[in-house]
């Protein structure tokens, strides 16, 4: 028998809001790592560009 309502039920409704909190979650986490990994890598390059600069101006005295 067919129902002649139309829309979702509380399931399927509580199944919609659910996915949208885990992909809400797995977003955040996979740019959070993203961020992570950016701002280390900034701080290597800049740690070793003035390691290489501080020598140079060792070396030049």
């Amino acid at each position: 028998m067919k129902s002649k309502e139309q829309g979702l039920t509380v399931g399927e409704l509580t199944m919609i809001i659910g996915a949208l909190i885990i992909g809400a979650l797995i977003w955040t986490t996979i740019s959070k790592k993203e961020e992570s990994y950016n701002t280390s890598k900034a701080l290597i390059n800049n740690t070793f560009s003035s390691k290489i600069d501080n020598n140079a101006f060792n070396h030049n005295l």
